[in-house]
């Protein structure tokens, strides 16, 4: 099946996430800040996480921030400075407070250091978040966590490092059991099923294990939400329900399971996709009395866009969407799976077809570096 996205997320979706980005200058005198360099796709990566975080989709925020760190540190990005505040941020929303006051202090002394200074809003915005923050803690926890990232030496590079290695540890506490060849009945444990592959759990699916299918049920469900949303046509809205759509692929996809090889090229999301867009289709021709020449593909994009996106973002955007369109198929698809949907990298590598979850990971890693590398040319 086709990869998701062939040219990149979906419009709206990114415009929402580099325009809700942090916001800082570039250096020198004091000044007010700028948006983030159109050239550089950690930035974009880090806007992205922090508006996930602000919609409350802790996971897809974590996957992305990770991205955008780990290419952070392969590229000595300034981006380290955004991603710093999208970490801050998904550390206050998973009530890491102390953690989350350390991230901002970091933020705070590297921008002082570098005579760098926020715009108004953003600072205002700054402060009621660590007002909020200083209320959760009490005054003594909070001076200590401020004083931690304060007034230490360390640089940019090593809070980037710190907020790489606790996302990491939160992803590593999830344990991989096999479960090939093993009947498993009712008493199996959530950990086990929910850390099982794709494959795993479809076939034991498939011998009735009522558990297994609501894991793969709430693996998915999400993920195929999120792709639902936005990609209908304008006229088709109002008429069709997305959360309708999406239980029916679902329900589709179980009474279809015995006839799937989740091991095919394009694994069981793309199937997943593949009977949501039909639907879409069929729902299109059933409430449309006057069909118009309306092309449904797994890319439509929404054509709403923000009224407040200015020259530099639209900049951004495009380029960012020009150096995933230079992408090959596979790695577009396990970019998309990783940054649009939250995937592990043992998802991806179900969906793809890698050899495993670091295999996975190299793949999306030589992705965004070649991303990054367009839009540096561009």
């Amino acid at each position: 099946m086709d990869p998701v996205g062939v040219a990149g997320l979906d419009e709206r979706y990114l415009d929402n996430e580099v325009r809700m980005g942090s916001e800082y200058c570039t250096g020198g005198a004091l000044k007010e800040v700028s948006p983030p360099p159109r050239s550089n796709a950690a930035g974009v990566l880090a806007a992205m996480s922090l508006a996930s975080t602000r919609r409350g989709e802790v996971v897809l925020a974590r996957a992305q921030l990770m991205e955008a760190l780990r290419l952070v540190q392969r590229e000595d990005s300034r981006n380290g400075i955004s991603a710093l505040e999208a970490a801050a941020e998904l550390a206050a929303v998973a009530r890491r407070f102390d953690q989350a006051v350390v991230f901002y202090g970091a933020r705070e002394r590297v921008l002082r250091n570098a005579l760098i200074t926020e715009g108004r809003k953003a600072g205002n915005d700054r402060a009621r978040a660590l007002e909020g923050l200083r209320q959760r803690l009490g005054p003594d926890r909070y001076e200590a966590a401020w004083a931690a990232a304060g007034v230490t030496p360390f640089p940019l590079e090593f809070y980037v490092a710190k907020a790489l290695e606790w996302l990491e540890g939160i992803e590593a506490s999830v344990v991989t059991h096999p479960l090939e060849g093993r009947v498993v009945d009712g008493t199996t444990s959530a950990l086990m099923l929910a850390s099982g592959t794709t494959a795993q759990l479809i076939a034991q699916a498939r011998r009735g294990n009522g558990p297994a299918r609501e894991v793969l049920a709430a693996r998915f469900m999400e993920p195929l939400r999120r792709f639902a949303h936005g990609r209908l046509p304008p006229k088709a809205r109002g008429m069709i329900d997305t959360n309708d759509l999406v239980q029916t692929a679902m329900i589709r996809a179980f009474t279809k399971l015995r006839s799937i090889c989740p091991r095919q090229k394009g694994g069981f999301f793309a199937y997943l996709r593949q009977i949501l867009m039909n639907q879409v289709r069929d729902e299109f021709r059933r409430n449309v009395n006057k069909p118009e020449t309306t092309s449904l593909s797994e890319s439509i994009p929404a054509n709403s866009r923000s009224p407040l996106e200015d020259l530099l973002e639209k900049e951004t955007l495009d380029s960012y969407r020009a150096a995933l369109s230079k992408l090959s198929g596979r790695q577009r698809e396990a970019l998309a799976l990783r940054v649009e949907y939250g995937f592990s990298y043992q998802e991806v590598s179900d969906e793809i077809g890698c050899t495993g979850a670091n295999a996975a990971r190299m793949v999306v890693s030589r992705a965004l570096d070649s991303v990054a590398k367009t839009m540096r040319r561009g």
